[in-house]
């Protein structure tokens, strides 16, 4: 997937990776929104495109490992020169088209954001500066590469600093270190879960017999932090904060860092606190983040055919996040909670994330859900 991921940036072709789970109307949604002018899936994937042909009815099909039953029109080759791809490569430079990633849709159905070429440089490059990236790392993850922290950061990161990528087609607690001490990574990086399982494996006396030098697993709370690091003897780094819409919204670096924040803004963009009108609110005080680029290619070009939801997200020139945070005196952002989540209880406004992140605190607990629920004393209970 990697190898097709560059070769369509090479051919000027816009790469929509889909979630292999979807299934169904999700998956009938992202195919016909998408507009694709080939599909190319393994033969896992194909059973699942059978169930939602209808979307796709004319859409040539190339599955990689197929066989005379697979119905596959056969090589790329092939697949290449019968279709509209192949009657010349379009012009490219950095504000190309590169990438459709689609947004979890929980208030509705997902949208796909566009990402420019540009966009998925220059989060490699910040990223390369905070983590101080060298030709001789070696970054290993199981992010999905679906996932924009799978597809554009890790990949990205590495790619600009000459380093290695490697990538676990499915994450197994029970190999992820073996494989990463196998490969001689210096960098591992997932969503906090993972970091969560490789806790809950027992203790072994082969824990720190590795070769790293930095991991990070987002979200992980501060004492799951410190359990990691007294274990795996390596350092966590957590304090990032990103939406599909801009990848790197803000980060720590190896040199400037706080526990329990989200990191300091991200070069590429300009961040603000504003308040529900949306004026700025004094520094400690919480509010909605809000972003805008800095400079080209610093968030996505758009919804792709949604011009009115992407217009939608922006008040007053600045692009909203519908995530509340605060700005301490040291310039280091702290997130609340998603503004939808939000919970008013007894006139009080209750973050969910904090609550969770408590409740989380207990070892016996892996995963949490807080939420709203209608109140006969009127607002909400818990």
């Amino acid at each position: 997937m990697v190898e097709l991921y560059f070769a369509c940036f090479r051919l000027g072709v816009i790469f929509v990776p889909l979630n292999p789970y979807l299934k169904g109307r999700f998956l009938e949604h992202q195919l016909r929104d998408s507009e694709p002018s080939i599909i190319i899936a393994d033969r896992e994937g194909l059973e699942a495109l059978r169930q939602s042909s209808s979307a796709m009815p004319s859409i040539p099909l190339l599955v990689v490992g197929a066989n005379e039953e697979d119905e596959s029109p056969g090589s790329l080759e092939h697949l290449y020169h019968s279709s509209p791809l192949g009657q010349g490569n379009l012009a490219v430079d950095g504000a190309s088209d590169a990438v459709i990633l689609y947004t979890s849709g929980t208030t509705g159905q997902s949208k796909g954001c566009l990402l420019s070429q540009a966009n998925l440089v220059k989060v490699g490059a910040v990223m390369r500066g905070n983590w101080r990236v060298q030709p001789e790392d070696k970054l290993f993850t199981a992010f999905p590469l679906f996932h924009s922290a799978g597809l554009v950061a890790s990949i990205f990161a590495m790619l600009v600093s000459g380093a290695s990528y490697h990538n676990t087609a499915g994450f197994s607690a029970s190999s992820f270190m073996l494989d990463a001490v196998r490969l001689k990574a210096t960098i591992i990086l997932g969503p906090g879960a993972v970091g969560q399982a490789l806790l809950a494996r027992s203790v072994h006396h082969d824990d720190k017999n590795h070769t790293l030098r930095l991991a990070s697993f987002v979200p992980f709370p501060v004492s799951a932090q410190e359990r990691f690091t007294a274990r795996f003897g390596v350092d966590l780094w957590t304090e990032t904060y990103a939406q599909t819409e801009c990848l790197l919204i803000s980060m720590s670096s190896i040199d400037d860092r706080r526990r329990g924040s989200i990191g300091k803004p991200s070069p590429l963009v300009e961040l603000a606190i504003q308040d529900d009108h949306g004026e700025p609110v004094a520094i400690g005080s919480p509010g909605e983040i809000v972003i805008r680029p800095r400079t080209t290619g610093a968030m996505f070009k758009g919804y792709w055919k949604r011009p009115e939801a992407t217009l939608g997200t922006w008040r007053n020139l600045w692009h909203r996040t519908g995530d509340r945070g605060y700005l301490d005196q040291d310039g280091f952002l702290h997130f609340l909670d998603r503004m939808r989540d939000a919970i008013r209880r007894r006139g009080e406004n209750i973050c969910s994330a904090e609550l969770e992140a408590a409740i989380l605190e207990n070892p016996k607990i892996e995963a949490v859900a807080v939420h709203a629920v209608p109140s006969a004393m009127t607002e909400d209970d818990i």
